[in-house]
């Protein structure tokens, strides 16, 4: 998993470890570069509701399986994702995912240097497990 460089509160009623600042440029890089497009954001639009399967996804949104399972790896390793096994009878499990941020936002500072912030859901509200860090 990607370790973020620091959490922070984002408003009082928020706590410490809602939102994450990931400052590292490869993670930066990677985490833009999978949001690019629209194939990024309709897996994370796919996946906030209820957890989808990448064959779900990939048919849905008409994005090459290829392409869903490496933004699905991208975004997992981010934080942003969970992967949960769904058992299925008579045949082999199989991963489906599950958004676990509100937001993704983008920050530039003066020097230039870009941070994303990621706000996390609130345990319970939508994702009864804990929000892998």
């Amino acid at each position: 998993m990607i370790q973020p460089s620091k959490t922070v509160a984002r408003t009082a009623d928020e706590s410490e470890e809602s939102v994450t600042v990931i400052e590292a440029p490869e993670t930066v890089q990677s985490l833009l570069a999978a949001l690019n497009g629209d194939d990024g954001h309709a897996i994370l639009d796919a996946t906030s509701e209820r957890a989808r399967t990448a064959r779900e996804i990939s048919e849905t949104f008409d994005i090459p399986l290829s392409t869903t399972y490496r933004k699905l790896s991208l975004f997992r390793e981010a934080g942003l994702l969970e992967e949960r096994t769904r058992a299925r009878c008579g045949q082999k499990p199989i991963s489906e995912y599950r958004r676990l941020v509100d937001d993704v936002e983008l920050d530039i500072d003066e020097s230039g240097r870009i941070r994303v912030r990621v706000s996390h859901r609130e345990r319970g509200a939508t994702n009864p497990e804990p929000v892998p860090r």
